[in-house]
């Protein structure tokens, strides 16, 4: 078994992962503090994990980085919504991120097959949640809550729609296949279809979490509902959901879920 990766696939790891974090904060995909989180967590993908987990996770980031930028002037939404915009911070990419670190590092020391799995499952459903968002709020179809189905504007917290959806299997799609040259010849098939459902169950998880759970806020000064605790520089008002639960615990619930149900269905479903 082993006990650390060897030293010059931690050294290459390390100078990639520098690079990401550079030119993703130039680009200004990322913050300072996402660079940061970023530059960790390709260091522990590539050192512990290799170009098979490290290439699945740049598939979700390029795809997501270049859909957020898609149309962004015409969001159906106003920027101050959302709790977060713009560049990505650290809690953004340890959120969607963090599962797949955590299963990389597991399966180095471990070799359980099923981590793997479980990495790309979590992965497709942080793909299949950006990319539903970010259609959904460009798309000028009708959104219902997922969780008592009233019609809200597109891209609400929790809302649902069949472009989003739509987009969102495709993220999923797109995740799921990116880890073939890794996959067994023998569950090729099987492996892809687990994790591309898992993918798009993940982001229905995040869709209910955000529909049931997250906070919103009134502002005091403007009247405003949104996600954000502070509005026109004050604190807001809790109108609704839980005051711990934010954007970034229900990412990190949905990826949690699609990796997990990626094995399930993997285990269960006669593919």
């Amino acid at each position: 078994m082993p006990t650390l990766p060897p030293p010059s696939q931690i050294w290459t790891a390390l100078l990639f992962a520098l690079a990401v974090a550079f030119f993703s904060h130039r680009l200004r995909i990322l913050t300072v503090g996402g660079s940061i989180a970023q530059f960790f967590l390709g260091w522990v993908l590539l050192s512990f994990g290799g170009w098979q987990w490290t290439f699945p996770v740049l598939v979700f980031f390029v795809s997501s980085s270049a859909i957020s930028l898609f149309r962004r002037k015409e969001r159906s939404l106003p920027e101050s919504f959302f709790a977060k915009t713009g560049s990505r911070d650290a809690w953004q990419v340890f959120a969607n991120g963090g599962v797949a670190g955590a299963c990389a590092v597991g399966w180095f020391f471990s070799s359980l097959d099923g981590l793997y799995v479980a990495s790309l499952g979590a992965l497709a459903a942080a793909t299949a949640d950006t990319w539903a968002t970010e259609i959904g709020v460009v798309s000028h179809g009708k959104a219902r809550l997922i969780t008592n189905f009233r019609q809200v504007a597109a891209g609400t917290s929790g809302a649902v729609s069949l472009p989003g959806t739509a987009a969102a299997f495709c993220g999923a799609a797109l995740l799921a296949t990116s880890g073939l040259p890794w996959i067994p010849e023998i569950a090729k098939t099987e492996t892809v279809l687990s994790v591309a459902v898992a993918g798009l169950a993940g982001s229905l998880v995040d869709s209910f979490m955000g529909a049931a759970l997250q906070a919103r806020f009134r502002c005091a000064s403007c009247g405003k509902i949104s996600e954000r605790s502070f509005h026109c520089s004050i604190p807001a008002v809790r109108i609704y959901g839980l005051s711990f639960v934010n954007n970034d615990a229900v990412n990190l619930l949905c990826t949690i879920s699609g990796g997990s149900f990626s094995l399930l269905l993997l285990r269960f479903l006669p593919f």
